[in-house]
């Protein structure tokens, strides 16, 4: 008898395809959803979900953002929640947030930050974005948000900025982390010619963050650096270090309830108002999904490469130990 694949650990929620910003590496502001999800539809999802990212589109402009989060954190596993937020509607996240962390003390926030002032501005399509992100982590921090970060995606014309972000957020006690602009038929739009041309800049960049992090001792640091190396290697070859997990480990949850593997392919699942998210996902749909995952290399995010280094951590560990000497030394890494 077959064994059956075990259900997803992680996962992205976007709650709402509707955004206040006009970001120039995405195109989900321009998509009209009209028939998003209520809150109690999130009790149908698997229970075993450990990591989740709250995402959008904005997803502060759901005024019961707090329930949808409710729901999410007593599905059974007390899952970690990240939101992943512009930070632009400071007064709704203030009164958001209220509500939220009374329901999970232990939420996260990401805030999207591209650039210093108004590098990050244009970039957003918003006059005063950096000033309103910034605004909106003070709010945060001042009501009891303790993991809270910042998130950078690098693409042609903000390469210098990289590490001046990285070190704003040290500079303010916040995490850091990394994307660089991808294409999605199903969430971003093509974004191709918007990768990142300044070749050196970028490496050099690159190998600031990666030399940086390998100096420290914990592991979630140490996995940041193995990610950011993976990551400039992957947009040199376009080559995964290590095989997607997209389909058994993560899944992706559009706001009309559209079950995809990842947010990067073009091939839905199922829906869970037609059927329950076991039905979707021991469908034979999803296994021809997983055999398509399992050698793509259209990406190298977070939300699949968290799986897949806890999969295959032993090449994360033989990289470490091969680089963090090199790096308490000052060598550079790439």
């Amino acid at each position: 008898m077959r064994m059956r694949k075990a259900q997803p650990t992680n996962a992205i929620i976007a709650v709402t395809l509707a955004c206040n910003a006009r970001c120039k590496m995405c195109d989900i502001w321009r998509i009209k959803v009209d028939n998003e999800v209520k809150p109690s539809f999130y009790e149908r999802l698997p229970s075993g979900l450990r990591d989740i990212n709250i995402t959008g589109g904005e997803p502060f402009l759901r005024e019961d953002l707090p329930e949808v989060i409710e729901v999410i954190y007593n599905l059974g596993n007390f899952p970690r929640i990240v939101i992943s937020t512009n930070g632009l509607l400071t007064k709704r996240i203030e009164r958001s947030i209220k509500r939220i962390i009374k329901v999970d003390p232990k939420i996260a926030v990401r805030i999207s930050l591209d650039g210093i002032g108004k590098e990050h501005d244009e970039i957003r399509g918003i006059p005063g974005a950096f000033t309103k992100g910034r605004e909106s982590l003070r709010i945060l921090r001042e009501k009891g948000v303790k993991d809270l970060g910042i998130a950078l995606t690098v693409m042609d014309g903000n390469v210098p900025q990289v590490s001046k972000v990285y070190d704003l957020a040290n500079d303010w006690g916040v995490e850091f982390s990394i994307a660089v602009v991808t294409s999605s038929p199903i969430y971003f739009g093509e974004k191709e010619g918007l990768k990142p041309r300044d070749d050196e800049t970028l490496r050099n960049g690159f190998n600031y963050l990666v030399r940086s992090e390998l100096r420290h001792w914990t592991p979630k640091r140490l996995s940041r650096a193995y990610f950011d190396y993976a990551l400039w290697n992957y947009f040199h070859t376009q080559k995964r270090p290590l095989r997607c997990d997209a389909g058994q480990g993560f899944c992706y949850l559009n706001p009309c309830g559209n079950v995809y593997g990842c947010e990067v392919l073009d091939f839905r699942l199922g829906n869970l108002k037609e059927h329950s998210f076991e039905t979707i996902w021991y469908s034979k749909r999803a296994s021809e999904f997983r055999h398509l995952a399992s050698d793509c290399h259209k990406c190298w995010m977070v939300c699949t490469a968290k799986t897949a280094i806890r999969k295959s951590w032993y090449k994360p560990i033989f990289w470490l130990i091969k680089n963090k000497a090199r790096a308490h030394m000052g060598s550079p890494i790439l």
